[in-house]
Order: structure tokens, then sequence, then C-alpha cells
């Protein structure tokens, strides 16, 4: 989707909300057939209100992808 406006009374505050008149020829939209998947975890533990640990993790997948690279493991631990 896109928008647009002009007439800003402040030039420093470029918020839609802000503009005086709509430009008709931005207002419009679209739409695609793509898929996406996607599981995300996360998990903490903490260790006598001094040692912390982390673990998230995602587990994402696309259809702009080949078959079988399509699904791709991103996580993370912190401790």
């Amino acid at each position: 989707m896109s928008n647009g406006k002009r007439g800003y009374p402040i030039e420093d505050i470029m918020d839609i909300n802000f503009g005086e008149e709509i430009e008709k020829d931005l207002v419009g939209g679209g739409h695609a057939l793509a898929k996406e998947a996607g599981y995300g975890v996360r998990i903490n533990y903490a260790y006598a209100d001094k040692y912390l640990a982390e673990f998230v993790g995602r587990y994402d997948a696309s259809v702009f992808l080949p078959r079988d690279t399509r699904w791709g493991d991103f996580s993370l631990v912190s401790l």
C-alpha cells in the first residue's frame, strides 16, 4: 500500500497525518501470491538473581527460496 500528502505546515515533521492535501496519484495498493511460515521460541533462565541465560530461535520459510533450502534456522544463545 502507498499514500502521500502535500502541504506540510512544518517541514521537520514528515508524518502523513500532518499533510493538508492528499496526493491522489500516490494512493494505491496491491497484492501478491506468496506464502511464508515461521516458528519462534524464547527461553530465559535466571540463577541467584545474578546470572541470566537466554535462548532465542526462529525457524522460517519462504516460497521464494529453492525447495531444498526453503527452511532456515536463526537462533542465538546469550549468557
